[in-house]
């Protein structure tokens, strides 16, 4: 076997050298596409601003629902101010 080795030894460190790099790129790869996650994560909660909870339903519902929920005693004292949104889903490649 140690005769194998010295006898493919140029071949065994090209291996070992291909093995090295590819897992060096792999940790990259993996590091950088997870702070590119976070920081993608900290952008759209900073765009977000002080938004606590949000009512999505499956259809539209009147923009007036928002000003009746501002006058209601029980949310009033919840939260400090409500406003009406439309949110579109979608993908950009």
């Amino acid at each position: 076997m140690i005769k194998s080795l010295l006898y493919f030894r140029k071949i065994n460190i090209a291996i070992a050298a291909g093995v090295a790099v590819a897992t060096a790129i792999l940790t990259g790869a993996l590091l950088v596409g997870s702070s590119v996650r976070l920081s993608l994560q900290d952008i759209s909660l900073n765009r977000l601003g002080k938004i606590d909870y949000a009512l999505q339903a499956g259809r539209s519902f009147r923009a007036d629902l928002a000003r009746e929920l501002a006058k209601d005693e029980a949310f009033a004292g919840e939260f400090a101010d409500v406003a009406p949104v439309i949110i579109f889903q979608g993908t950009v490649h």
